[in-house]
């Protein structure tokens, strides 16, 4: 039987030095805990639940509460979200400061945590640096595709 301390312990995936609120675009996912379908009606449709339109309500809403963000792409898919960002620098008649994406996707949580009464996500979220033209279009390609391939695998089963 495991102990409580032979649980693996969680490893930094952060970039280190890396400022999260620099000028550029970034693919998120945040995942459920533990990995639980609270976004699609089931498994099979890409309909969302109650909590899976509250979750999109909050998606749709980020550029709102940060002028320097755009939220590009996303889809909700049944245990987790995958977002692509864009952080804007301030132009020089702007007195503001970029916001960290890190910090965004903790309010984010938090706001649906709070609109749905109980937590449901996994403690961190995996993130990547969106390094060029080509990576953004393979992320972009990626969640546009996320549901079919998801629904398809199913389908062969």
């Amino acid at each position: 039987m495991a102990g409580k301390n032979d649980l693996s312990i969680r490893k930094n995936i952060r970039l280190t030095g890396y400022d999260y609120s620099n000028s550029a675009s970034y693919f998120i996912t945040i995942c459920t805990q533990p990995r639980r379908n609270y976004f699609w009606k089931n498994t099979h449709a890409y309909e969302l639940s109650e909590i899976g339109r509250i979750v999109n309500q909050y998606i749709q809403s980020i550029p709102a509460h940060y002028d320097l963000i755009s939220v590009d792409k996303y889809v909700v898919m049944p245990d987790h979200v995958h977002l692509l960002f864009t952080v804007y620098y301030p132009t020089l008649n702007e007195d503001k400061k970029s916001p960290n994406v890190l910090h965004i996707v903790k309010q984010f949580k938090g706001m649906v945590t709070k609109a749905v009464g109980k937590n449901i996500w996994q403690k961190s979220c995996y993130d990547h640096v969106i390094r060029n033209d080509q990576d953004y279009d393979e992320v972009w390609n990626y969640i546009e595709n996320n549901p079919y391939k998801f629904l398809n695998t199913l389908n062969m089963q």
